[in-house]
């Protein structure tokens, strides 16, 4: 088996989902501790992690991206301050502009992006629907 036997232990994330609250709603939330916050539009996000409250008032917020992300956003979301993770990469040629954009955009950085795939395992019929071989190909990488 090419798995370990044994995961590493990871604790759980809770991302509180700050679509359609206002910036004084996520200062408060980050005030009493709370780090990942998510948005599943592209815009909402570059208008609310580019907020001078929220920039001054949450040096270590962790932005999450959980909306189907079309290729036509990609470079706009990549720019998100902050920017955590995208959760919603679902095809190969996604996943292939997200990682040639962010090497374009933040070519000299040592930063990752972190990358959630989104597999269907069902075999079902869905508008975004990836195939196995996408994460075979980008977890060798």
């Amino acid at each position: 088996s090419v798995l370990p036997q044994t995961l590493p232990a990871v604790p759980p994330r809770l991302v509180a989902v700050s679509k359609t609250k206002p910036p004084e709603m996520v200062v408060e939330a980050y005030r009493q501790g709370h780090r990942n916050f998510g948005e599943n539009y592209v815009n909402e996000l570059v208008d609310k992690a580019s907020d001078p409250l929220i920039l001054a008032s949450c040096p270590e917020i962790r932005w999450h991206f959980i909306g189907h992300l079309q290729k036509n956003h990609v470079n706009k979301l990549l720019g998100v301050p902050n920017l955590f993770v995208v959760e919603t990469v679902d095809s190969a040629k996604l996943a292939d502009r997200v990682n040639s954009s962010w090497q374009r955009l933040r070519g000299a950085s040592t930063q990752r992006l972190k990358v959630m795939v989104q597999l269907n395992t069902s075999g079902e019929q869905s508008t975004c629907q990836s195939q196995h071989f996408v994460l075979l190909k980008y977890t060798e990488k």
